[in-house]
């Protein structure tokens, strides 16, 4: 698994680019790059859209985590995002068949 891709983050500034014989090795991170789906603290555990969602980017969770938070949904109106995010794939996999 890749934990220090994101989007949100700056291709230079992302943990994990030590390369050692084709290795990525991964500094400590304090726990901010375990998957929500293996925090059972986090909102997103029991959240039933964690298979499409996948949780917060890893700087969300580092932002969260700071001074003993918790990792809670970032979405704000999460059944509305979802239900379009599912319409959009949907969609996109529609036009992938057909052509």
């Amino acid at each position: 698994m890749c934990y220090g891709k994101c989007d949100n983050s700056d291709i230079d500034t992302v943990p994990g680019r030590i390369l050692n014989d084709g290795r990525i090795e991964w500094p400590s991170t304090n726990g901010y790059d375990i998957p929500v789906a293996q925090q059972s603290d986090s909102e997103c555990y029991f959240c039933k859209y964690l298979p499409i969602c996948w949780g917060p980017c890893v700087p969300r969770r580092k932002t969260m985590l700071k001074n003993g938070g918790h990792i809670k949904c970032f979405l704000d109106d999460r059944e509305k995002a979802m239900k379009e995010n599912i319409i959009n794939r949907c969609i996109t996999l529609t036009g992938a068949i057909d052509n």
